[in-house]
């Protein structure tokens, strides 16, 4: 064996001798093993433990939840409750959609107003069932919460407090829990109540009809949540350990440390505890400052069996978490006693070690500081050390190495002279630069920075040294300096980029950047940046472009042509309008040639006339066009002139002032030429123009009216309503066709006119007003006489009709007095005077017809006086239809007269029931025989006034509709079956006049199924008619 391999052998024992020092780590892999073993035992238990508890803790939720439905289920079948909303649900009966949005809308709008009033709320609310769900609520001893019940439209019958909202259809509770008419229970998720300060739940459930199938309403209960707060906080484990509820968006609604839904749950947890069944898990973070803890979840499973629509939409989980601190507190403890006997076994070993180091390190001690001097450049020292083992050799090595490294350090210096004086050149080259210059490493930091850069960018060496470039680019810039930088590593060469750069005082500067990697050996060590500023450069280049694209665009977008032409008459240039109008093939040839077509320039062309002058000139194309054309002298680059024309397309403008000129002359002859007299007037009502009719009918003469006010040629009384109606028009209105009298300076009479006034309007306001008058003097004269002459035959008429007239109550009056004389002897006392009151009451009647027909020979029927009593209005008709009874007999005609109550107005008791006789009188003569005519009135009471509604119908043929507008007419009488005129066309003129002396209304309509039906309506008012 030789020197070599004895010193091998020497430090091979010794290594073998240091290995069996290391006898500790068995000892403490045995530690760990213990120590995993158990905190796997202790999660398991715990873990089980926790997993119980939470389940034990949703069930009783689940209890309580359950409770709560049937609480609000067994109120809902409440008989009492029950047969309040099939009551309220009859309003709903017989109307249709929009009668029942009409209802709902008013309802609202009057709730709105009456919530702020109790007595005014009452009057929507059914007190009973609000007494009766008080009283219920006060019986469960429930201090917070409120109950309300709906109908089938979602209308609150009752409630305990005043909802802001009256309808609660269209609310999501409302319409999950009424379902269309299927029923569903509902719960809402937790939420605070400000006001009462403190989370609430609610719960709805369907109020069914069992016998039918289907609900008819909803009752809403809400509850606080005191009983499930309760269950939860009071699990309590250890000094950290509770139990909590989250909802499935990660929100903690119950937890004894945070308030309810002020903190949500990270996801990773979340997903741990949403499976949807029981179970325990470590958690990374458990939403309380935990790491690692062990939780134990469950779900609250009516949450997942009652779907998306319940709870807010997310399901419900408890879950038990504890502070792992106190969670692995026996396990730390047994960690801690076995450590400190590690500790005390470490010490001894550590000891022996310690003695059997010594040996070893005592020559590597030497070996170390013998290294450490020739490091430092003690080249001539050399180590000496006699182990005769590895160190002794590797002490020889170091010594060798020493020897070398004199040798090298001499041929060093050598090459780092002349790497000095190549350093110099280079810096001169690099700080004297016309750009800034940058050197940075492969990291992208700053290492050197030449003075230009100093000058133009600003930044100091000492501000820049050390940060990495891309700091003082753009943001947009740094991606093209990160992916340059890269492809410069890479050995590319990448190309020219232009870079935002932010100076230290000019803010950003546009620059162009060169990348170039410099090498050391293979590899490239750092990186030149090179920036050249073009910054003023971009600003003009910025600036030609942004003239350039203007002038292209005010160009391009004129709406007239564009061209220039030279010297020569060649055109140069053209505009996209004129390109498109004439073609690229128009660049070139002469002006004249392309626009007129002739074959020498034109007389006013301002080439021929000269090129200095800027003008205006008009030409007309062979194309039919006219143009208006101006042009100017421009400067070419050579130093020549060309003229630029702009042209304007006139060719509509010069048809329209034709057409104009034309309709002018057209008007003036319409106008001076019409059959009727015309006037136009200024604003002021001036006359600015009279028509030739004028002066041939009314006689004034166009030179004395101009200028003169249009008022004064009317009558003295008509100057206020041409006025009014001047007015109107003025306005925008448009009156109507007016009758006035206008004093004729021909004739000297009063003329009778028909007026019409049109506002003529220029632009969007009326410039001046064209009045037409229309003589309709001879006119009025034929129809005066034609009233007269109608008027005579109607009362040739009436005469003959009156014996009819008078005959029905005269017949009654003899049959009731034969029926007398008849029973005389066997009559009672009461018996006859009700007779003999039916004949003074027939006697009135027939006073009152005479009167009327006295009342027919004067002037007019508006001027009857009316005599204002208060009477019943059903007296008054029975004793009309008792008038007719013989003739409706005669017919067999059935009067079905329905009198409810004692209705008393005031009025003309005798001309109202005139009115009656007559409309019923019509019934009987129209209702075919075995007909039947129906009577009846109401009261009527709205928000403007209150009035009387009679209503007469007949199952007779129906009034024409051609003919239903007249019938109310003077004189207008309806044609029989063979085509002869009845009546006097008198009888319902008559009746419309009386109502409306009564400031009432009468009408008529057709009946559906056949016949026609009468309407009366009378105000309740008094009258201050004068009586005679």
């Amino acid at each position: 064996m030789n020197k070599v391999e004895q010193k091998r052998g020497n430090i091979q024992r010794k290594v073998v001798a240091s290995i069996l020092l290391v006898g500790t780590i068995p000892g403490i892999l045995v530690v760990i093993l213990t120590y995993l073993s158990g905190i796997n035992a202790l999660k398991n238990s715990i873990g089980t433990n926790f997993q119980e508890m939470a389940k034990e803790t949703a069930d009783k939720v689940e209890i309580i939840m359950n409770g709560e439905i049937q609480d609000a289920q067994s109120l809902a079948l409440s008989p009492y409750i029950k047969s309040a909303i099939l009551k309220a649900n009859l309003i709903y009966e017989g109307k249709n959609e929009t009668e029942l949005k009409k209802h709902q809308t008013e309802i609202e709008q009057r709730w709105t107003l009456a919530r702020k009033d109790d007595v005014s709320a009452s009057e929507f609310l059914n007190r009973d069932i609000a007494d009766y769900l008080k009283e219920y609520m006060r019986q469960r001893m429930i201090e917070y919460g409120s109950i309300l019940v709906t109908d089938k439209k979602g209308a609150i019958i009752a409630a305990t407090d005043k909802p802001m909202d009256y309808y609660q259809s269209g609310k999501g509770w409302w319409d999950i829990t009424f379902n269309h008419e299927k029923g569903k229970v509902f719960i809402s998720g937790i939420d605070y109540d400000k006001d009462a300060q403190t989370y609430s739940v609610a719960i709805a459930v369907p109020i069914m009809d069992h016998d039918k199938g289907n609900a008819i309403g909803g009752l809403k209960m809400v509850h606080d949540v005191n009983d499930i707060f309760k269950v939860i906080t009071n699990i309590k484990i250890g000094e950290t350990g509770h139990a909590n509820l989250v909802t499935s968006d990660g929100t903690l609604v119950i937890c004894p440390i945070f308030p309810p839904k002020s903190h949500t749950i990270n996801n990773q947890l979340m997903g741990q505890i949403s499976l949807g069944k029981t179970g325990w898990g470590i958690a990374l973070d458990d939403a309380h400052g935990g790491r690692n803890s062990i939780i134990g979840f469950a779900p609250v499973t009516s949450t997942f069996r009652l779907g998306k629509d319940n709870f807010g939409g997310k399901e419900w989980h408890i879950f038990i978490r504890q502070l792992p601190d106190e969670t692995y507190a026996p396990m730390h403890a047994l960690l801690w006693k076995v450590s400190f006997l590690g500790l005390g076994l470490i010490i001894v070993l550590s000891s022996l070690g310690f003695y059997v180091a010594r040996k070893i390190v005592r020559p590597i001690s030497v070996l170390s500081e013998g290294a450490e001097l020739i490091g430092r450049g003690y080249l001539n020292h050399r180590i000496s050390i006699n182990t005769n083992d590895e160190i002794e050799q590797l002490a020889e090595t170091f010594n060798q190495m020493a020897d070398n490294l004199e040798k090298s350090g001499r041929e060093r210096e050598r090459y780092l002279n002349q790497i000095k004086e190549s350093e110099e050149q280079y810096k001169t080259l690099f700080n004297y630069a016309e750009d800034s210059m940058l050197m940075v490493d492969i990291d992208g930091k700053v290492l050197a920075i030449n003075k230009r850069e100093e000058d133009v960018i600003g930044h100091s060496r000492n501000a820049l040294l050390g940060k990495e470039f891309s700091s003082i680019l753009s943001n947009e810039e740094r991606g093209i300096f990160t992916n340059l930088f890269k492809r410069t590593l890479a050995g590319e060469k990448p190309p020219t980029a232009e870079v935002k750069v932010l100076s230290h005082e000019r803010g950003f500067l546009t620059m162009e950047m060169d990348l170039t990697g410099i090498r050391q050996g293979e590899k490239i060590t750092f990186v030149q940046v090179h920036l050249r500023d073009i910054t003023t450069r971009k600003i003009l280049e910025k600036e030609v472009k942004l003239e350039r694209d203007k002038l292209e665009t005010i160009i391009e977008s004129m709406g007239d042509g564009l061209d220039i032409v030279d010297r020569d008459f060649r055109i140069k240039y053209m505009n996209e309008k004129f390109l498109k109008l004439y073609g690229r093939e128009a660049i070139g040839k002469t002006c004249y040639e392309v626009y007129t077509g002739r074959d020498r320039p034109c007389d006013e062309c301002p080439v021929v006339k000269g090129m200095e002058r800027i003008g205006i000139l008009e030409v007309n194309t062979f194309h039919g066009q006219t143009f208006l054309i101006t042009h100017s002298p421009i400067k070419n680059l050579d130093g020549t002139t060309s003229i630029l024309e702009i042209f304007k397309d006139i060719t509509e403008r010069k048809k329209l002032e034709m057409a104009i000129r034309e309709s002018e002359e057209q008007y003036k002859s319409l106008f001076d030429y019409a059959e009727d007299s015309m006037f136009m007037a200024d604003l002021n009502g001036k006359v600015l123009a009279a028509n030739k009719r004028e002066e041939d009918i009314i006689g004034h003469s166009r030179s004395v009216l101009l200028g003169q006010g249009l008022s004064s040629i009317f009558y003295k009384e008509d100057r206020e309503a041409f006025t009014n109606l001047f007015k109107q028009i003025l306005t925008g209105e448009k009156p109507p066709t007016a009758e006035v009298r206008v004093l004729s300076y021909k004739k000297g009479d009063i003329l009778t006119m028909e007026m019409n006034l049109t506002g003529i309007i220029s632009g969007e306001k009326i410039a001046f007003v064209q009045i037409h008058l229309r003589d309709i003097t001879e006119r009025k004269k034929l129809e005066q006489q034609l009233l007269r002459s109608e008027r005579l035959a109607a009362l040739a008429q009436f005469s003959s009709t009156l014996a009819h007239d008078l005959r029905n109550p005269i017949i009654g009056i003899k049959k009731r007095l034969e029926g007398l004389r008849g029973t005389l002897d066997s009559s009672s006392s009461e018996a006859i005077k009700l007779v003999l009151s039916d004949l003074i009451s027939s006697s009135k009647l027939l006073a009152g017809m005479v009167n009327d027909v006295l009342d027919v020979y004067q002037n007019s029927y508006e001027e009857i006086p009316l005599i204002i009593s208060s009477f019943p209005i059903g007296e008054a008709i029975e004793e009309a239809v008792k008038l007719l009874e013989v003739e409706a007999e005669e017919r067999k005609i059935y009067v079905n007269f329905k009198r409810d109550g004692v209705t008393v107005i005031q009025g003309d008791k005798r001309r109202l029931q005139r009115v009656f006789i007559n409309l019923l009188d019509n019934a009987i003569k129209y209702s075919p025989a075995g007909g039947e005519v129906k009577i009846s009135f109401e009261p009527v009471v709205t928000d403007e006034n209150d009035y009387l509604l009679f209503k007469i119908e007949d199952e007779g043929p129906g009034i024409p509709s051609s003919e239903i507008s007249r019938i109310f007419e003077p004189f207008y009488r309806k044609h029989d079956k063979k085509g002869s005129l009845t009546g006097t066309g008198l009888g319902l003129y008559y009746c419309k006049v009386v109502v409306e002396l009564h400031q009432g209304n009468i009408w008529a309509e057709n009946r559906k199924e056949g016949g026609a039906v009468f309407y009366v309506k009378i105000p309740f008012e008094e009258y201050e008619k004068a009586a005679y």
